[in-house]
């Protein structure tokens, strides 16, 4: 906090200490000035405006790998895509900057480029990605506010849901090989995701009760196939016979 001292002199002092512990002061010849900076002073404190410059001169691209190591409780999907994000549309235009020469600017632009090259979903994605590490930043301490707050992203071109009828299942059915026409049929007729497909046994299909258990799911992850359980593990599909393409 800021304190007000009057001074031997007459005059009005005005004391803090910035976040790196150096303490800074102020002469006013009046006490009605002197507390008027005083109230400044803490309020920017509250605003996060008063930084640790040597905070804020860390590099981004090694603040970018300490918030990623904290980032815990993904899917390995998940983490794979914000990786490769990163590693093509980020660290190639900020990695070289520090935390606080990020300027809005430089966010501006870098929409702006990667908007000329890519779907907006991939650059809304890329700038969440950049937001979320830079308001960490702020809540770190490093930079006051974060830069990328205020700017206009692409629309997402919204388009209706095309769905197949049972007919032009039996076509894509009839067109893959044989061995994945049982893949492209559960996969029509029960809306399971790709991993919960992939991790599908022969043993979590009961024929008499009619019943499709999901038990476990696949990913891919740094070139490696991992299997695990899923949330609920009781998930089920069952009903009538499906219908038979022709």
């Amino acid at each position: 906090m800021a304190s007000v001292k009057k001074t031997n002199e007459g005059t009005w002092v005005v004391r803090w200490r910035q976040l790196n512990g150096q303490q800074k002061m102020k002469t006013f010849k009046r006490r009605v000035d002197a507390d008027t900076y005083k109230t400044e002073i803490e309020a920017k404190k509250l605003r996060g405006e008063t930084i640790n410059p040597k905070l804020a001169k860390t590099p981004f691209a090694t603040w970018l790998t300490e918030w990623e190591q904290g980032r815990l409780g993904r899917r390995a999907s998940t983490r794979n895509r914000d990786e490769s994000l990163i590693r093509n549309h980020v660290l190639p235009t900020f990695g070289d900057m520090t935390v606080g020469g990020i300027e809005p600017t430089d966010v501006r632009k870098w929409v702006a480029q990667l908007t000329e090259n890519y779907s907006p979903a991939t650059v809304r994605k890329a700038h969440e990605l950049l937001a979320a590490c830079l308001l960490a930043a702020v809540d770190d301490g490093l930079i006051g506010r974060t830069p990328c707050r205020g700017v206009k992203l692409p629309r997402l071109e919204s388009r209706a849901a095309r769905f197949l009828n049972v007919e032009e299942i039996g076509r894509v059915a009839d067109a893959v090989p044989d061995r994945y026409r049982a893949l492209v049929l559960t996969a029509a007729f029960t809306g399971l995701r790709q991993g919960e497909l992939f991790a599908l046994r022969l043993k979590d299909l009961n024929m008499l009760q009619k019943r499709l258990t999901v038990a476990q799911t696949v990913a891919r992850d740094r070139g490696k196939v991992t299997r695990r359980a899923t949330e609920d593990c009781s998930q089920q599909t069952h009903g009538q016979p499906l219908p038979q393409p022709r």
